[in-house]
């Protein structure tokens, strides 16, 4: 647990770390006396049950009155920070600047819709960003250059020098919300790396729509930091904004900074990890010429009238402090200055917190609504509608007519895009159809995030949505018309299936339709329904025939009609498929690698894959073998062409290889135990054995080559590949040895983030990848290649 933050929802938030854990809070007799105090200030309402939560990808907050816990949107490792209109930032090892776009924790659950993630990488340089160190080499490092030159190590000689040079320990990102120095650097993202001995800044702008934000260096800072040492023992990890208006730094001041696991025995004997561990330093990040020392007499008062007026002072940790101070006191005479704030005040930031400080006090008015409903700054009027929308889900219906009438109205001449998000998740909250035409007016005009948040909160709107849609733009949104044929599916209700099937069988584009149709069968196939069932008109044959001849052609309509084709059952597609995904142009053959995931034939034909091994390139045959490895039988299969040798078994990668060796079947294992083999025993003596490796000479291009064959489904290096295990980047960054390590023994240190997951199917698949949500309705898993899979936990076994 890390980086605590004051909220402008006037609760004490924190970061989880990317270890996760199911959590509650401490039961003893001081959280029972001050919990006891709360209630009863708050006249004797307990609201909270103390239930655990899992906060597995997720950060958490409490509320420091009741102490309430919750989980809130998150998933970095160590660092968290808003900005003055309460955007939040996290980061992690080498992916070092990322935005929560929005908080779906506060959004109705949709059982038919899964938003995307709300975590975002937002700088231009991308993950494993390039960074400017001026520190020399370690002493360790230096040391093993002696060692090997002396012949006393094996490994290869560097020249005294070494691969570094990008973000491999990004810590502690904070945004600068104080007033000493010059007004550009307010809004600026500062992010150390500790491995490196440097603090890196980011300015932030807009994204193109809008919504997002993006990162990039300063002008004045294209090659080089914002601060680098030549200290190898300068370890920043964490800032604050302090009083005086300066970023302080936490530097925690040690000899080596590296995971034990990471460190090859035969050099982590010659290390003293330890070296440093009783030290630890703060820096003030003064600037030329300080103006510290600034008038807040008002802290020293007791008037909350006073604490009133910090909510108006340049710096972001008074205006904090003066809120904290407000929300403790619960001070009923300090309402009015609070109101004439919000309704008067000249600075923006003033009124958002008078805007959260009134909240807090359950103080808010109709008019107060009202106002910042319609406030001139976008910040606080989207978190007027965020609040509207919980005071939807919390109040009596007839408490909230006013936050209804408002969300309603500002949907149709809201211009800000974040504003429009907040607006599409809390009508989520109002029941009923009145909320179709707001509904109908955000979704046309986008932009994509704000189309997904409309459909999460249509709740059976999702079809008179889509019919109109249809009808009005002709096809020109087909991604939101897609998702939202998608949701249908998963509905499955034959209400809706049947006309929106038939509308999309008379749309004349061939791609689009097939898309869309597309979308509603694998909708429907996630809660186990068949599209046939609601084919009343019984055209789907027609249009597979249609389908096969467009699949080919070599016309836009290609990629749609393979796969379309995933849903056809007849004998004979399920072969056409195999034989694309093994010789087809590779847009093709991607194509069918999808649909074969979900084709039925092949579930009981796996024989299929057999006749194409041979005239399958070397990348699509690691395909084939997943494709296999979904089902029991497949397995068996897969297994038996090895026996004959149909199939050559040296062509499986280790992910491949685990699955037979633990798979849940016991004559599967036991066969692949016989074909590949018994793990080694000690993974230390493999390594001890290719130890000598280090010493050869690396061909780049056959490197290369290798990457692309073996790597890249799995990994990313320099733009290339898929972000499923680490950025090799960052890896490179800490030599050979490490990297050697990781190739012949990476079980010995897996992020929990990285940690492989298995899911058995209630029809029998089994499928692993890296899970990125999990949610009360879904799972999501991200598998090789980098496709997304979400499963309905009702359609789970295990």
């Amino acid at each position: 647990l890390n980086s605590f933050q004051w909220g402008l929802d006037q609760r004490i938030h924190g970061a989880t770390s990317i270890s996760g854990g199911k959590v509650r809070r401490v039961e003893s007799e001081f959280t029972r006396k001050w919990r006891t105090k709360s209630e009863v200030r708050r006249g004797g309402i307990t609201v909270d049950r103390n239930e655990v939560m899992d906060l597995s990808g997720r950060d958490f907050s409490f509320d420091p009155r009741t102490l309430e816990l919750r989980p809130e949107p998150g998933g970095g490792q160590h660092g968290m920070s808003f900005d003055d209109t309460g955007r939040k930032f996290v980061c992690s090892n080498s992916d070092h600047l990322q935005l929560i776009e929005f908080n779906d924790l506060v959004s109705n659950p949709n059982p038919s819709h899964e938003m995307p993630s709300s975590r975002q990488s937002i700088a231009v340089d991308g993950a494993a960003a390039e960074v400017f160190r001026q520190s020399p080499d370690e002493p360790w490092r230096v040391l093993r250059t002696k060692w090997r030159v002396a012949g006393v190590v094996p490994g290869l000689i560097e020249g005294g020098g070494r691969p570094s040079g990008y973000f491999t320990g990004a810590t502690g990102v904070t945004i600068y919300r104080g007033d000493a120095y010059e007004p550009d650097f307010v809004g600026d993202a500062f992010i150390a790396d500790c491995g490196s001995n440097l603090i890196h800044r980011k300015k932030l702008r807009r994204s193109l729509d809008g919504l997002s934000l993006v990162g990039e260096r300063a002008a004045d800072e294209a090659q080089s930091e914002f601060l680098a040492s030549t200290d190898n023992w300068f370890r920043p990890v964490q800032f604050y904004n302090a009083p005086d208006g300066c970023l302080w730094v936490v530097d925690m001041y040690r000899e080596t900074i590296e995971h034990p696991w990471s460190l090859p025995p035969h050099l982590k004997r010659h290390l003293d990890l330890d070296s440093g561990r009783d030290r630890g330093r703060l820096w003030r990040l003064s600037p030329d010429q300080p103006t510290l020392g600034k008038e807040h007499s008002y802290f020293q008062s007791q008037e909350p009238s006073a604490w009133v007026r910090g909510l108006e002072h340049p710096n972001g940790w008074h205006r904090d402090t003066a809120a904290r101070l407000l929300h403790q006191a619960q001070a009923p005479e300090a309402v009015p200055g609070l109101r004439g704030l919000l309704a008067h005040s000249p600075h923006p930031l003033a009124r958002l917190h008078a805007l959260q400080v009134l909240s807090g006090y359950g103080a808010l008015a109709d008019a107060d609504w009202a106002r910042a409903a319609r406030d001139s700054e976008p910040a606080i009027r989207r978190h007027a509608f965020q609040k509207l929308g919980i005071t939807l889900r919390q109040r009596p219906a007839v408490e909230t007519q006013t936050a209804t009438s408002l969300l309603l109205a500002a949907a149709e001449v809201e211009t800000d895009p974040l504003a429009r998000l907040e607006i599409a998740f809390s009508l989520g909250a109002v029941s009923g159809t009145e909320k179709f035409t707001a509904l109908k007016s955000l979704l046309k005009r986008g932009p994509a995030l704000v189309q997904d948040a409309v459909i999460h909160a249509a709740a059976g709107l999702e079809s008179k949505l889509w019919l109109e849609g249809v009808a009005a733009e002709t096809i020109a949104h087909e991604t939101y018309l897609t998702e939202l044929a998608r949701v249908i599916g998963r509905r499955a209700e034959s209400s809706e299936m049947g006309p929106v099937l038939e509308r999309a069988f008379q749309i004349s584009s061939a791609a689009s339709a097939m898309t869309l149709v597309d979308a509603l069968a694998d909708g429907a196939a996630r809660r186990g329904r068949r599209l046939a069932e609601f084919d009343g008109t019984h055209r789907l044959p027609a249009w597979f025939d249609t389908a096969l001849a467009l699949a080919t052609n070599g016309s836009r309509g290609s990629l749609a009609a393979v796969r379309l084709l995933a849903w056809d059952e007849r004998s004979g597609t399920g072969a056409r498929l195999v034989s694309w995904l093994a010789s087809g142009p590779d847009d093709i053959a991607e194509a069918a690698r999808g649909s074969l995931r979900r084709h039925l034939e092949v579930f009981t034909n796996s024989i299929l894959f057999r006749t194409a091994w041979g005239a399958a390139k070397p990348t699509r045959r690691t395909a084939l073998v997943d494709l296999w490895l979904r089902q029991t039988e497949g397995a068996r299969t897969l297994l038996a062409a090895a026996t004959d040798h149909a199939v050559d078994s040296h062509e499986w990668n280790a992910a491949q290889i685990v699955a037979l060796r633990n798979h849940s079947d016991a004559d599967v294992q036991t066969t692949a135990r016989r074909r590949v083999g018994e793990p080694p025993a000690s993974r230390q003596a493999v390594i001890e054995q290719f130890v000598g490796s280090l010493g050869l000479h690396g061909d780049p291009t056959k490197g290369a080559a290798h990457f692309k064959e073996r790597c890249a489904t799995c990994h990313a290096f320099h733009g290339e590949g898929t972000v499923l295990g680490p950025d090799l980047a960052s890896v490179a960054a800490n030599g050979p040895e490490k990297l050697l390590v990781a190739i012949l023994d990476p079980n010995r240190e897996v992020a929990p983030n990285f940690a492989a997951w298995t899911a058995e199917t209630a029809e029998g698949e089994t499928l692993s990848g890296i899970k990125l949500r999990d949610t009360a309705t879904t799972v999501t898993l991200r598998q090789a290649g980098g496709t997304e899979l979400t499963l309905d936990r009702t359609r789970l076994r295990r």
